[in-house]
């Protein structure tokens, strides 16, 4: 999804809403990207292909579901593709016709 012009899920605008992360401000993979430079095509989606899942990692980032957030348990899969990522997918590129039957097995 990288190569197709995604961002990771939980760096949206609006992740604060949703997440409590803590990560260095220019971290990459843990940063939150500028409203003005990346398109929403969806609400926020914790079963994004492209979420992180909560915890802590080796560089002092962690990332922790807000009390109220919804699907937390199914955050960081790398089954499928969400329904959401096929829609921004489909969004992005017109003439793909991604469908769900596009899995990791």
């Amino acid at each position: 999804m990288h190569a197709l012009g995604f961002y990771h899920e939980h760096c949206r605008p609006d992740r604060d809403k949703y997440l409590s992360v803590i990560a260095k401000e220019n971290d990459t993979d843990f940063g939150k990207v500028c409203e003005m430079d990346v398109v929403c095509f969806g609400p926020y989606d914790p079963e994004s292909i492209m979420h992180y899942s909560p915890g802590c990692y080796p560089q002092g980032q962690c990332i922790q579901a807000k009390p109220g957030t919804k699907r937390t348990n199914v955050m960081g899969q790398r089954v499928k593709l969400s329904a959401y990522d096929i829609n921004a997918l489909n969004a992005l590129y017109p003439n793909s016709h991604v469908k769900e039957e596009f899995k990791n097995e």
